[in-house]
């Protein structure tokens, strides 16, 4: 009798048991690492901005370098000041006189404001001015204006400008033998640029 009870014991618990274990083995969940993604912070505002240019004219057969440096206020507006070197033949015209040709060398200092228009991540347009003045190694030194456009594409830019620069003091010959002294000339001209920007 004793024999059948503990069968008939062993008979009912042993199923109860395992299931008891199955649901337990079910329970057990495998932990998953969570690795938060890596973001790259954007560039915040107000931040430093440098950009170098490399300028060409064709009428004067000019070249220019010029590097600005400055504040990148916001996406949209940039202030800074800048120098450069322009050297090729240069020509100045007056409203009375011959246009006056000369093979000399410009140093340009100036203020710089750009607005740009952001279209995409890495691309912006934007429109530029610098004034300032123009210091000459012989008598051409005056006024500086250079305005232009162009578009950042990642850290190149390419842009066409014109130049205005002014200057007195010019002394001379011109080609009806008429005698000036302490003129007004002017010289303008259109220029490509390309540039990099960091």
């Amino acid at each position: 009798m004793k024999k059948l009870l503990f069968l008939s014991f062993c008979l009912i618990w042993l199923p109860l048991f395992s299931s008891a274990q199955i649901i337990q083995g079910e329970s057990t969940t495998t932990q998953t690492l969570f690795v938060p993604e890596k973001k790259i912070p954007e560039k915040g505002y107000p931040r430093y901005q440098g950009d170098i240019y490399l300028g060409y004219a064709g009428d004067d057969i000019c070249l220019s370098l010029t590097t600005t440096h400055g504040i990148r206020i916001n996406k949209y507006l940039f202030a800074g000041a800048g120098i450069g070197i322009e050297y090729g033949d240069l020509w100045f015209y007056h409203d009375r006189y011959k246009d006056w040709l000369c093979e000399t060398s410009n140093i340009p200092l100036f203020i710089n404001l750009k607005g740009y228009y952001p279209v995409a991540k890495k691309i912006e347009p934007y429109v530029s001015l610098s004034l300032g003045y123009a210091y000459n190694i012989d008598e051409y030194s005056g006024f500086y204006c250079d305005a232009s456009i162009g578009i950042r594409l990642w850290k190149f830019c390419v842009g066409i400008g014109f130049i205005y620069h002014e200057c007195t003091g010019l002394t001379g010959e011109d080609y009806y033998n008429n005698t000036f002294e302490d003129e007004l000339w002017t010289r303008n001209k259109f220029q490509v640029k390309i540039g990099f920007q960091w």
